[in-house]
């Protein structure tokens, strides 16, 4: 069962992809691979969940993001160090 962050995370990045409803994004869903997603969708997600979940994540931490889970563990790190 998914947790609350991380439905908020995948709603974020469903939102910025522009992801139809039937697209199966889960936490193990590769951004790149399968979503296609590009550098411009990285930056659209990266504001999506600075200003959803009041984090700040730099190029450097989404640069390293391959799945959903590590946008997922990215949030919560942010989110527990404030």
């Amino acid at each position: 069962m998914r947790g609350q962050v991380a439905d908020r995370v995948i709603q974020c990045i469903r939102e910025a992809t522009s992801a139809s409803a039937d697209c199966a994004i889960e936490p193990i869903t590769h951004l790149r691979g399968q979503l296609r997603m590009d550098s411009l969708d990285i930056c659209e997600i990266i504001l999506k969940l600075e200003e959803n979940f009041i984090v700040q994540i730099t190029e450097a931490e989404a640069d390293k993001w391959e799945t959903v889970s590590d946008v997922i563990a990215t949030v919560e790190r942010g989110t527990h160090a404030s």
